[in-house]
């Protein structure tokens, strides 16, 4: 079996990028946005069934971290806290640091944090 048979998701990846802004004043900041067009489209990957979640109670509503696995071909351009999009369901992870594994795959962990899984409680 080949490795790309073993890719049988695709997904989209956004680099991070950022701008200086000026607020006036002295005042300079960078800031830190994703583009609207993936850098790097319809990339095959496989994102891994097992995943780590950990709910959070805060104040006005409850927060649930997601944290997965997701491998890539070798040679893909993926870097910390760029965004990945699971192109069949849409939701979006950020990226922690890539692994080389072995020269065969890229494995990478991806989190995911949503404040609003949970619905509101009518009173």
């Amino acid at each position: 079996m080949a490795i790309e048979d073993f890719f049988n998701h695709t997904c989209n990846i956004f680099h991070i990028q950022s701008k200086n802004v000026d607020y006036g004043y002295g005042i300079k900041n960078a800031e830190n946005y994703y583009s609207d067009m993936p850098d790097l489209e319809e990339i095959p990957c496989h994102f891994y069934i097992k995943t780590t979640e950990q709910l959070v109670y805060n104040k006005p509503q409850p927060q649930v971290t997601t944290r997965m696995k997701l491998a890539l071909p070798i040679g893909t351009d993926i870097r910390p806290f760029d965004k990945v999009v699971n192109n069949v369901t849409g939701i979006e992870y950020r990226a922690e640091m890539p692994h080389n594994i072995r020269d065969h795959h890229i494995m990478v962990y991806l989190l995911r944090q949503d404040a609003d899984i949970l619905p509101e409680r009518e009173v």
